[in-house]
């Protein structure tokens, strides 16, 4: 185990308080040293993420899952005109849902983004199937 303050990002410190030393396992610094490069200073402001999708026209919005592997994001396209998408984003905007090395997921979420409620009418299935038979 490593000790670690300023490389990781803030986006990583999950349930940690931010800018304290903590022990980071095995995992984490495999992880660390895979994307960040080893013995780097601090993880990247900026870095590039892909996506796979159904068409090479999807663009990467808040909520969606993300990768710093191409190959692995490869896996998702879908579709007879799937492609793989990528930007170039903000390291603090991304949330590790699954952290191994050339298979990384994130969740690519805003400072400031949040979930609509939704405030409309689910009809049952009753409701439903008399409406449209």
């Amino acid at each position: 185990m490593i000790k670690l303050k300023s490389l990781l990002p803030e986006w990583f410190k999950v349930g940690i308080n931010a800018g304290q030393d903590f022990e980071v396992g095995k995992t984490e610094e495999i992880f660390i040293q895979h994307y960040a490069g080893w013995k780097s200073e601090k993880f990247p402001d900026m870095v590039k993420v892909w996506r796979g999708t159904n068409s090479p026209h999807n663009k990467i919005r808040p909520g969606d899952f993300v990768t710093f592997d191409r190959d692995y994001a490869e896996g998702y396209v879908t579709g007879k005109f799937g492609a793989i998408v990528k930007a170039i984003l903000p390291s603090k905007d991304l949330k590790v849902y699954k952290m191994e090395p050339d298979s990384s997921e994130m969740v690519y979420w805003p400072h400031g983004h949040s979930i609509k409620k939704f405030t409309g009418h689910v009809p049952t299935f009753k409701e439903f199937w008399e409406e449209f038979r």
